[in-house]
């Protein structure tokens, strides 16, 4: 984007580097996203000259995004940078090449997940990790030939993934015409380091939590003294991606669960069920009846619901969220009380009782098949 008025003459991209001219540290980043730019630079008065003088200036968002949201950006201007390589060398050299062919163009930063995709499975083009790229991708020989072909057998010739594959408007290129086969294994071995994310023990790493953080030791591991409560937690080091954020219950909280089931069929009919059962808390107490779901038999694009009691049998008012983990047609497909579960929150009064909607909607493209297995948990915490 053009900005008359400046040296450079526009914007500065996010990608290709350009960040190491600007930015020093994470800080700094945060710095830009609230205040505009770091504090160094506010306060220096040739940079204030130079600012007074642009057309386009970076806007303060402190007042417009939260702390985790913060961090979110953080994490993806880091990644979108290029300054995030792996030590190996035929990962570093696919890295090089995703670059070159503009990969994340299409399936977004570091593999991030990227551009809408009209007529595609989900409607966006996935990406190097999570649930889509489990789906997809189920060896490296898939892997390969999604790279060098473009496709895979069992998704272009599915009776239902085929016709979503075979009409979708961005169309995965066939690299093997274009590349020799050490490159397309070169790129093999770098979404593989994407996909792993490469978890290890790391000394020197910071463990943020609240208003606390802690440097990792020798063996990964950081201490932290924290009041009780709920804290989103992760930790960052230099030249590194952030960890994901981990919610962390400390002191008076509780949690129970209910098993998912339900069988995939890529044909017929549904039918539908359920079991029953339960437990109960002490001090801070929660009961959710019952403890397991059967969803029964559905196909794709096949619903169903079922509802859980969740009763606070302690003594003091709690807060409850929930969290499904499992197979992607759960994590995908659940909702609580027709909303999303994630969104899914709740106050209960001592001794009080409240039903919950648990609906099951598998997506018309998915192309497992057979028993799934879930688990759907309440977390509570005293009010």
């Amino acid at each position: 984007m053009k900005n008359p008025g400046t040296e450079e003459g526009e914007v500065p991209a996010f990608t290709e580097q350009t960040q190491m001219m600007y930015v020093k540290t994470a800080q700094d980043l945060r710095e830009y996203i609230l205040d505009g730019a770091p504090t160094r630079k506010r306060e220096d008065a040739d940079y204030q000259a130079r600012m007074a003088a642009a057309m386009v200036r970076m806007p303060a968002y402190r007042a417009l995004v939260s702390a985790g949201q913060v961090e979110d950006l953080v994490a993806y201007l880091r990644a979108a940078s290029g300054q995030v390589l792996p030590d190996d060398k035929l990962a570093a050299r696919g890295a090089e090449l995703a670059h070159e062919l503009n990969c994340e163009g299409c399936h977004g930063a570091l593999g991030a997940g990227g551009l809408p995709n009209p007529g595609s499975f989900k409607g966006y083009i996935p990406g190097f990790w999570g649930t889509d790229f489990d789906e997809l991708v189920r060896s490296d020989d898939e892997l390969e030939q999604w790279i060098a072909e473009g496709k895979i057998a069992r998704v272009a010739e599915h009776p239902i993934g085929g016709r979503f594959f075979r009409r979708q408007a961005v169309q995965m290129p066939a690299y093997g015409k274009f590349r020799s086969p050490e490159e397309i294994q070169a790129l093999i071995a770098y979404v593989r380091w994407v996909h792993a994310g490469t978890w290890q023990p790391l000394a020197g790493a910071t463990i943020q939590g609240a208003s606390s953080s802690a440097a990792t030791g020798s063996d990964g591991i950081a201490t932290l003294s924290l009041p009780n409560g709920s804290y989103a937690l992760w930790a960052e080091s230099a030249n590194m991606i952030r960890s994901p954020r981990v919610t962390l219950f400390v002191g008076g909280s509780v949690s129970r669960q209910v098993n998912l089931t339900v069988e995939v069929a890529q044909t017929n009919a549904n039918t539908n069920g359920s079991t029953g059962g339960g437990v109960a808390g002490t001090s801070i107490g929660l009961e959710v009846t019952p403890d397991a779901l059967d969803f029964g038999r559905l196909g794709p694009g096949g619903s169903a619901s079922s509802t859980v009691s969740v009763r606070n049998s302690g003594t003091v008012g709690l807060g409850v969220s929930a969290q499904v983990s499992g197979d992607a047609v759960f994590t995908d497909g659940v909702t609580l009380d027709a909303q999303p579960w994630r969104g899914f929150g709740a106050s209960l009064a001592t001794g009080a009782r409240q039903p919950v909607n648990v609906g099951l909607r598998v997506s018309a493209a998915y192309l497992g098949a057979g028993v799934k297995q879930g688990t759907l948990g309440f977390w509570a915490v005293a009010r």
